[in-house]
């Protein structure tokens, strides 16, 4: 029954991972908006954070319009704060600025981490491609 995806996480609000598979089912739904505010409610307070869970509520953003993207990249930059410079946050908002058609954007993040992390193979490979 749907009304039972819409009330499972209000039931048990500690219940956060309920809230990420509402937020997957959401998507899969085709309801992609609202699947993102599930995600923007369980990060903040997930012990257990990965930059997985960023990178896929950008791609769920992405996927129901590409003018959600600047949301998406926001989203991104908000696991960068929290997680630090992960070599996976940097590539896919680098991916993102490229797809919205801002390459330089792209560029000019990959070059600062290169200089950031005193060239450092990993970033130098980033800046490559």
């Amino acid at each position: 029954d749907h009304r039972d995806l819409h009330s499972f996480p209000t039931r048990r609000s500690s219940d956060l991972d309920g809230l990420i598979l509402r937020g997957r089912t959401q998507a899969k739904l085709g309801a992609p908006l609202k699947a993102a505010d599930d995600f923007d409610t369980a990060l903040p307070k997930l012990r257990r954070l990965t930059p997985e869970h960023y990178i896929e509520r950008a791609q769920i953003l992405v996927s129901g319009d590409k003018k959600f993207r600047a949301r998406a990249l926001a989203g991104i930059a908000e696991g960068i704060e929290k997680l630090g410079d992960l070599h996976t946050l940097h590539r896919h908002a680098a991916q993102l600025e490229i797809a919205a058609g801002q390459p330089e954007a792209a560029l000019r993040r990959v070059s600062q981490l290169v200089a950031k992390f005193d060239g450092h193979l990993r970033w130098r490979i980033l800046e490559a491609e």
